[in-house]
């Protein structure tokens, strides 16, 4: 179905109803905040002849820690999806 915030097609489908009569599990991922998710920064990746992989440098103090409650929900899903 792909990435957003509106999965009616999906809770309606034959898909979904097969996975609930097989007992498959399913999780909802919140979705990361817009700008970090698309942040992009060309100015420092053409300053430093390559893109950057760490969050130290990618990303400000703010979508460092956006991204980290993200992530910590994200492991909290997981962990509930396989209890």
């Amino acid at each position: 179905m792909g990435r957003g915030v509106k999965f009616d097609a999906f809770e309606a489908s034959d898909v979904r109803q097969l996975a609930d009569e097989l007992g498959a599990r399913v999780m909802t991922l919140d979705e990361l905040h817009k700008p970090t998710m698309h942040r992009d920064r060309p100015a420092e990746r053409e300053a430093s002849g390559r893109r950057s992989t760490t969050l130290r440098t990618a990303f400000g103090i703010i979508e460092r820690h956006r991204v980290k409650v993200w992530v910590r929900n994200a492991y909290k899903e997981l962990a509930r999806v396989n209890a």
